[in-house]
């Protein structure tokens, strides 16, 4: 999942396809956290086609909006980070490919942590207003971010 406007990406490892699963992850994964969107661009996927995932939508008042199919294109932030994940779990996982899925947190968060070059901030810093500490952050820190526990007296 991808929020457009501030690049906010989450991943989350699905058992299946289905309308139920992809509907439930949705709603318990991310509406329950930021609100349910206005808009949802979604493929033409049989999931998002279904008359279940379509009613959700209509009860939850979100716009439901399809891609043009068989066009990558369409939705291309989306494939975007698709790719880059893929590529990513392809060198973070390397011999141990029966546990990728345990590693998509740890990944969306680095995404996350990215400065984007269009918009200049980070998906953390657009979505909550805030940066979050990373462990590279908390190692690295400038002078600038020291806090007083962090000053000699």
């Amino acid at each position: 999942m991808v929020v457009q406007f501030t690049k906010w990406v989450d991943c989350v490892p699905l058992p299946s396809q289905t309308a139920e699963v992809t509907a439930t992850v949705a709603v318990d994964e991310f509406f329950v956290r930021f609100g349910c969107p206005l808009e949802i661009f979604t493929d033409q996927g049989r999931n998002f086609e279904s008359k279940l995932f379509t009613a959700g939508c209509d009860l939850l008042e979100i716009h439901k909006a399809p891609t043009t199919p068989y066009c990558p294109s369409a939705n291309g932030q989306v494939e975007r980070y698709n790719r880059t994940l893929m590529d990513v779990v392809r060198c973070y996982i390397d011999k141990a490919q029966d546990c990728w899925d345990e590693h998509l947190a740890q990944i969306a968060g680095a995404f996350r942590s990215a400065v984007n070059r269009n918009s200049r901030f980070t998906a953390n810093k657009l979505m909550l207003c805030r940066e979050v500490n990373t462990p590279a952050s908390l190692m690295y820190r400038s002078p600038l971010q020291e806090g007083p526990a962090d000053m000699e007296t």
